[in-house]
């Protein structure tokens, strides 16, 4: 709440909020916007505390724990998105696989276009399991031969009724092939939201249990309309489910959320889903 308020922690208690995130690095997100001058002075002074210090954000790989690695990283890649995606470039065999996933994902929604001599680059050096992100950034370029060919494959899906059969252009050698429950949570959730025949494509996701899948792909692009489209739908069906709270609800902001609320409140207000929903986003908004 002190966020949405524009605060900062108090002094005295600035102490015990260093030591707790040291011990809870995934926190460290969501708290540092709070700790004013006097908390960056005190990460400073303190060499436990120096990954918090604003001044030690471009070299993550100096931290070895992963939590605040990841953090370090996201700082850098904030305030520098090439610089960031050149360091990546360069040492992205020091970082692990989940490591090397989450970046791709951060990077997705900061770096430019990559050129295709980068985008070779990473095909041939992050992990195999990571290979999947790759595509990810291919698909922020519209006019890309490989994203116009893809958005064909909801034509099939539409067709047939049921999960095409399709195989990924391979971006490196001896590529593995991929369901397409896999490559449904890379594509971008707009191809289906904002087609006209966007709930019966739903209804088929429904049908062939590939909802989790597009929700997936949901958070992976922080899709807001598609969350609030999909969440809409999902309530008239009577189909949504609280594990899908969590990932549909982390992509709204609290004023889209609020129309949504103002949208589904008199088919929300007399079932269970709706408390569930509400207090998730809540507690995600305010307490954390």
């Amino acid at each position: 709440m002190s966020q949405r308020k524009s605060q900062i922690f108090p002094v005295n208690f600035l102490v015990q909020v260093l030591k707790f995130l040291n011990s809870h690095p995934e926190l460290a997100d969501y708290a540092f916007p709070l700790f004013g001058e006097a908390g960056q002075y005190l990460c400073r002074q303190n060499p436990d505390w120096h990954w918090l210090a604003s001044d030690n954000w471009e070299n993550p790989l100096l931290c070895k724990e992963s939590a605040k690695r990841l953090f370090i990283y996201r700082r850098y890649l904030e305030s520098k998105p090439n610089e960031s995606l050149l360091y990546f470039l360069e040492h992205v065999n020091d970082f692990t696989e989940k490591e090397q996933a989450v970046i791709l994902e951060y990077g997705m929604h900061s770096w430019l276009a990559m050129s295709t001599d980068q985008l070779d680059q990473l095909a041939k050096l992050i992990k195999p399991k990571n290979i999947l992100f790759l595509y990810l950034l291919i698909f922020k370029n519209d006019q890309n031969e490989l994203t116009i060919q893809s958005k064909l494959w909801i034509e099939e899906l539409v067709k047939k009724k049921s999960s095409p059969q399709i195989t990924l252009p391979s971006l490196r050698k001896n590529q593995k092939e991929f369901s397409f429950a896999q490559i449904l949570e890379i594509l971008p959730p707009k191809w289906i939201t904002e087609r006209s025949d966007a709930k019966s494509i739903f209804q088929i996701l429904s049908q062939e249990n590939l909802l989790n899948s597009f929700i997936e792909a949901i958070r992976k692009y922080k899709d807001a309309e598609a969350s609030k489209v999909l969440s809409h739908w999902l309530i008239q069906k009577d189909e949504f489910k609280e594990s899908w709270t969590w990932p549909l609800s982390s992509c709204l902001n609290f004023e889209t959320f609020n129309v949504l609320c103002l949208e589904l409140s008199g088919i929300w207000e007399e079932r269970l889903i709706w408390r569930h929903f509400s207090t998730s986003y809540l507690l995600r908004t305010f307490l954390v």
